[in-house]
């Protein structure tokens, strides 16, 4: 009886082990991904504040192109044959 109790512990000793390992991986993994994801994020901060700035020095100087920006655009059409 000892050495089949003994036998059953060591299993249940293996499968926790490996079981913790996986946990440890997939926290690993977790903590990677919001590594990336912060990163991401800072980026898209860093070109909206980018992009604001450009849009409001171009309106500044009149050149914004939005509604009343004193841009044009003309577009040429082209049909096929």
């Amino acid at each position: 009886m000892y050495f089949y109790l003994h036998f059953i512990f060591g299993i249940q000793e293996e499968i926790a082990a490996v079981n913790l390992a996986k946990y440890r991986k997939v926290q690993h993994e977790l903590e990677e991904a919001e590594s990336r994801a912060d990163e991401a994020e800072t980026t898209m901060a860093r070109l909206r504040s980018k992009s604001r700035t450009s849009m409001s020095i171009g309106r500044a100087g009149g050149m914004g192109g939005g509604i009343g920006g004193g841009a044009s655009v003309s577009s040429s059409r082209s049909s096929v044959m």
